[in-house]
């Protein structure tokens, strides 16, 4: 769906292995295992750079400048965890997906 000029895709889920579905339940953090889901978005091939963005989330100003940045990625502390899973951009890479599906499967 196309909403302005930002473009909603559907990602297909990623698979994440049933002990680490477990341990990431009785973490605290507001949606257990259902974060990795996000890790998809790093095989998306169509576009360089994404901006993932909860629906919670209100942009009060521009935000093409983020798709610019030349860093890998780049997100903000969560009250929880290292990284707030509401708002991150990063640039898609295949080999890196690759790289954390293979790791979710020995952790």
């Amino acid at each position: 769906a196309v909403v302005g000029n930002i473009k909603m895709i559907y990602l297909d889920p990623v698979s994440i292995p049933q002990v680490l579905r477990s341990f990431m339940d009785s973490a605290q953090n507001c949606c257990g295992w259902k974060e990795m889901r996000a890790l998809a978005l790093w095989a998306v091939e169509e576009y360089d750079t994404i901006i993932k963005l909860d629906f919670d989330i209100k942009v009060l100003s521009p935000i093409e400048e983020l798709f610019a940045c030349n860093e890998a990625f780049v997100g903000a502390r969560g009250p929880l965890s290292a990284v707030n899973g509401g708002m991150w951009v990063a640039r898609t890479n295949r080999s890196s997906f690759s790289d954390m599906l293979q790791l979710l499967q020995t952790a």
